[in-house]
């Protein structure tokens, strides 16, 4: 997935190096964060300048689902079994399932 910095940068038609330069930072300051590493103060200012934005545009976007939650929702389906035979199987494959395909979607 995709960090808002990287989008913005390629958007720019910058490559990782070209951005490090432009921002003053390391090369290797910007492939961490574009791997997911949050950018704080400095490093945060020095991107968005470059990038010709707000810092806040470069955070990632809170309307994203969270993977984390949505691997808790599976595992907690799994104890439909209690209630419904075959549950632990069926609703997880359902929640799999449409998560990949909202995933696909926005790709």
């Amino acid at each position: 997935m995709k960090t808002n910095i990287q989008i913005l940068r390629e958007e720019k038609n910058l490559t990782q190096s070209e951005l490090a330069e432009k921002s003053g930072l390391s090369l290797r300051t910007v492939q961490r964060i574009e791997a997911g590493n949050i950018p704080k103060g400095f490093t945060l200012r020095s991107l968005a300048d470059s990038l010709e934005t707000d810092p806040r545009n470069l955070l990632s976007n809170p309307k994203r689902g969270n993977p984390i939650n949505r691997a808790k929702l599976i595992n907690v389906s799994a104890l439909t079994s209690l209630v419904i035979p075959f549950g632990n199987l069926i609703f997880p494959s359902i929640l799999t399932y449409t998560s990949k395909r909202r995933r696909e979607r926005k790709n």
